[in-house]
């Protein structure tokens, strides 16, 4: 017995191009559930530090980064404290206890992928 497979179009541009996309949005709804918990945890007494934190697009970093951060000048020292304050680490406690955010963004993920 004998089988042949004959493809008549090469569909391995798109597929990639459908994965790409698909990492693109879980790299964002991850840095998402980062900067929700990012803000909701920055110690507020003008808001000017909350509301300045942001996450860069992940496509203006790469298909698997998202870069979650602040351009006001104290942050850092929030965030890893001085000689006189407590660090705060905002940012590095953002992603504890996240799990189960995380996984169903990858079981999502999973779906979009298996519905290529």
């Amino acid at each position: 017995m004998k089988i042949s497979l004959k493809v008549k179009r090469d569909l391995s541009k798109q597929v990639l191009a459908a994965i790409n996309r698909s990492i693109d949005q879980s790299a964002e709804e991850l840095g998402e559930v980062i900067l929700r918990e990012t803000k909701a945890n920055t110690p507020v007494i003008t808001g000017r530090l909350r509301d300045s934190f942001e996450s860069v697009d992940a496509n203006d970093v790469s298909k698997t980064e998202v870069e979650i951060g602040s351009e006001v000048d104290y942050a850092k020292y929030v965030e890893l404290g001085t000689e006189h304050q407590r660090a705060q680490f905002i940012l590095t406690n953002a992603s504890k206890g996240k799990e189960k955010d995380f996984l169903a963004i990858l079981k999502r993920f999973e779906k979009r992928i298996k519905g290529l």
